[in-house]
């Protein structure tokens, strides 16, 4: 890693990872938190859900990840998720967690959560839109708590 800057190669390319985020990388490279009371709040624009971490990935999954869902494949009109993220983590009900690491975009740092679909980026099932978790990766981690504290 390289100034935080690191090769996702395929069609996500090179990636700056926020600082908070690449710390946390270098000390654990994952995080298993199923069944440990992990919550946290996710704010659509429809409203909020609650939703319990499960994992936060590896970087080769990540890497791996980020680049399933940010392909656009032949019977779609484009990819599943916009450029500019990349996919952290996920939970069993079918949200994955994702951080903005475009550095000229206001999400940058930002930590999301989506409802993963196999339609392209809002078309069909795929019009949820991302739920804000944090307002950077540090503030998503201090956030979760037992769900009846949400």
């Amino acid at each position: 890693l390289s100034g935080g800057q690191i090769d996702f190669e395929g069609v996500t390319g090179v990636v700056t990872l926020p600082k908070d985020y690449l710390e946390f990388m270098k000390f654990s490279d994952s995080l298993v938190t199923r069944d440990r009371d992990a919550w946290y709040l996710a704010r659509f624009p429809d409203g909020v859900v609650i939703l319990e971490l499960e994992w936060l990935s590896e970087m080769e999954n990540v890497i791996s990840d980020t680049n399933y869902w940010a392909t656009t494949y032949v019977d779609k009109s484009g990819p599943l998720i916009p450029s500019g993220f990349i996919v952290i983590g996920a939970n069993e009900s079918g949200f994955k967690v994702l951080l903005g690491v475009d550095q000229d975009s206001a999400d940058f740092g930002r930590v999301f959560a989506w409802k993963q679909s196999y339609d392209s980026w809002m078309e069909g099932n795929n019009t949820k839109g991302f739920g804000l978790a944090g307002s950077s990766f540090t503030e998503f981690m201090n956030s979760l708590s037992p769900r009846d504290a949400l």
